[in-house]
């Protein structure tokens, strides 16, 4: 009878199925109630098409923004992220030269460029199954161990920056601009958190972070151009596969003497695996 299938119809809608159409063979009263159920029923389903696709993209902004195992526990409700990891390899990076360079260009054009080598950065860091954590100006961040641990975690980010000096040097030369990327490396235990509230960030927190953008400090001031300054808990694992030149000694607020070595494009003692 039609009153039944209005009645199953209304019954799959309430039960969140929304592609449902009502068939009533009559023209009666029952037949108009049913034109009247279907068109409804096709507002619903399409709303929901629209919320799912809504949702999809705000998912698709945050993995741009946030890592996916942050995004993951977001939307599960947690209010308070936060984690101690204990073996994590951080990289602290920064292009030198650029902010100069900006004053001989387009605010247009300096951004597009700025934009394609940050672009190329996270190319790269996925290519090496690095994760991004963030870009403040010319400063990049990046880390491996975070949520995966990785008995390769080392090697994997001293990958990413060579090629990463690569990527600058490239856009350099095509671009006829000079600027160099100076970065820094280090291995330890790192706290990672989610902060704000209208506007999320995740953030790196304890000495590892803050040690490897140190190394990336004194490496802009100290160091070689296009190069890649870690500490001896890096060179120590590594220095079979990679031909490190040794800095000396430096002070590191808050550790003391440390010794440091420098690494450039090209400083493979074997093929990479």
């Amino acid at each position: 009878m039609p009153i039944y299938r209005l009645i199953s119809g209304a019954k799959k809608i309430t039960s969140g199925e929304t592609n449902v159409v009502v068939t009533v063979p009559s023209d009666d009263e029952f037949y108009q109630l049913a034109t009247a159920f279907n068109k409804m029923a096709r507002t619903i389903d399409e709303e929901k098409e629209a919320l799912e696709e809504q949702i999809r993209q705000n998912d698709s902004l945050l993995l741009k923004t946030l890592p996916a195992p942050i995004v993951k526990r977001l939307k599960e409700g947690e209010k308070q992220i936060a984690d101690k990891f204990p073996h994590v390899t951080v990289l602290s990076a920064n292009i030198v030269g650029f902010d100069e360079e900006c004053e001989l260009m387009s605010a247009e054009k300096a951004v597009g460029i700025l934009n394609d080598i940050i672009t190329a950065f996270d190319d790269a860091a996925q290519r090496h199954d690095v994760e991004k954590i963030s870009t403040v100006g010319t400063s990049y961040l990046a880390a491996s161990g975070l949520f995966v641990p990785r008995l390769d975690r080392d090697k994997a980010v001293i990958e990413l920056a060579l090629e990463m000096l690569r990527i600058v040097r490239a856009f350099s030369q095509e671009r006829y601009h000079y600027f160099e990327i100076r970065i820094g490396i280090y291995s330890g235990e790192v706290i990672g958190g989610l902060l704000g509230k209208q506007k999320f960030i995740y953030n790196l927190m304890e000495n590892t972070a803050k040690i490897a953008r140190f190394l990336m400090i004194v490496n802009s001031v100290e160091g070689k151009p296009n190069s890649i300054l870690v500490s001896q808990n890096l060179y120590e694992p590594l220095q079979e596969f990679y031909q490190f030149s040794k800095m000396g000694e430096i002070d590191v607020p808050g550790q003391g003497k440390m010794a440091v070595w420098l690494l450039s494009d090209g400083g493979h003692k074997n093929k990479p695996l």
